[in-house]
């Protein structure tokens, strides 16, 4: 029997850090961490309130990660905010 290889085509990277992105990923950040910081919090109590790992919040706050629409519905009402506010200028 002949073994049957299927190629494989690329598929372009959609992900690429286009000015956009980058530009909402930094505001992301700031917001979150001035938010944080009004309460009084620290990255844990975020974490706790939110249901979202401590880990996976400094990385937003660092600009290495995106976030799921779920983890910004969940931090978004945890720091009492709307969606909006939490990419404001």
């Amino acid at each position: 029997m002949q073994r049957v290889v299927a190629k494989t085509r690329r598929v372009p990277n959609t992900t690429e850090e286009t000015p956009d992105l980058l530009l909402a990923r930094s505001k992301l950040a700031e917001n979150m961490v001035r938010l944080r910081g009004r309460r009084g919090w620290s990255q844990d109590a975020l974490a706790l309130e939110s249901g979202v790992h401590r880990t996976m919040i400094a990385k937003l706050e660092m600009r290495r990660r995106n976030p799921s629409f779920d983890t910004l519905v969940r931090l978004a009402s945890a720091l009492g905010v709307t969606l909006h506010e939490l990419f404001a200028p």
